[in-house]
């Protein structure tokens, strides 16, 4: 004999089944609904993916910042410190006037002249600057730059007598000594933007030091003022050792080999001055001995 319980749970009853089959087909409805379209779509709408596209690239150029970083910036250059004024060399007036002179001034010209010290040793020195300030703006005219015969013509005394030259005098000495009265004639012509009676050649005669006749080439007496234009031998000598002492920039002299007396001679005391060059020549040098 059969429970009835038991055949209440074995065998659903028709509503169950009823049931149970309108949701089975409720559910193959569902999912033949779904069952032709995926789970997930891969292709985002055109206005996301084109703010997208644009996310990417600001990626990619960071990106290659972080890998390719860019040089840093060259620091400014450091600016460099105002020098400090160069000190002048104090000068005595009659410095300042050969300093005006050697640099092609009249030693009277209103203008002012110092010397930078610029090794700062406090004394004129090779490579002090010469600076002349004036004129109708009273700015700077000139600047130079002091050489080895710049100082030594502006410090008298300093320069040294050639060995050449101490020679050739004493000779000249030693023949004047021992034939002081003879009478020594020569001829002698001199080189300058000087008027032409100046600078033909003359006929000197001169006894004991002193010139007693001074003619030209034809014999004749010249004017005084040619006459006072002309030097004794000793005072060619003289000039000679002068411009050797107070340090001309260039002196040229040629002696006679057995009296020593100057043949042919040249002095520039500065190439900066125009004019005041000494030049001359002394040739045909007699003697008569009693």
């Amino acid at each position: 004999m059969i429970d009835n319980r038991t055949a209440c749970y074995s065998q659903p009853s028709t509503q169950t089944r009823n049931t149970g089959n309108a949701q089975g087909e409720r559910a193959g409805n569902k999912g033949r609904a779904y069952g032709n379209q995926p789970a997930f779509n891969n292709n985002p709408p055109a206005f996301i993916g084109g703010q997208f596209q644009d996310l990417m690239a600001l990626l990619q150029q960071l990106l290659e910042q972080l890998q390719n970083p860019a040089p840093a910036p060259t620091p400014a250059p450091t600016p460099n410190p105002t020098p400090s004024p160069v000190a002048s060399v104090p000068l005595s007036p009659s410095g300042q006037d050969q300093l005006r002179q050697l640099l092609g001034f009249n030693a009277n010209a209103p203008f002012s002249v110092n010397v930078l010290d610029n090794d700062g040793n406090g004394q004129l020195s090779v490579g002090d600057t010469a600076v002349v300030n004036g004129g109708i703006t009273g700015g700077e005219i000139l600047r130079h730059d002091l050489t080895e015969a710049d100082i030594t013509r502006l410090n008298p005394g300093q320069g040294q007598l050639l060995a050449d030259f101490q020679d050739n005098y004493a000779k000249w000495q030693n023949f004047s000594n021992r034939h002081a009265d003879l009478p020594v004639s020569y001829t002698t012509q001199q080189t300058c933007f000087c008027p032409q009676e100046i600078t033909q050649p003359l006929n000197v005669t001169e006894i004991n030091g002193e010139i007693v006749s001074v003619t030209d080439i034809n014999g004749q007496p010249v004017p005084d003022y040619v006459r006072d234009s002309v030097s004794s031998i000793g005072e060619r000598f003289e000039q000679l050792q002068n411009a050797y002492l107070n340090g001309a920039e260039s002196i040229r002299a040629d002696y006679d080999p057995t009296l020593g007396f100057p043949t042919s001679v040249l002095i520039d005391q500065s190439s900066m001055i125009a004019d005041e060059e000494v030049s001359y020549t002394i040739s045909n040098l007699n003697y008569a001995l009693n």
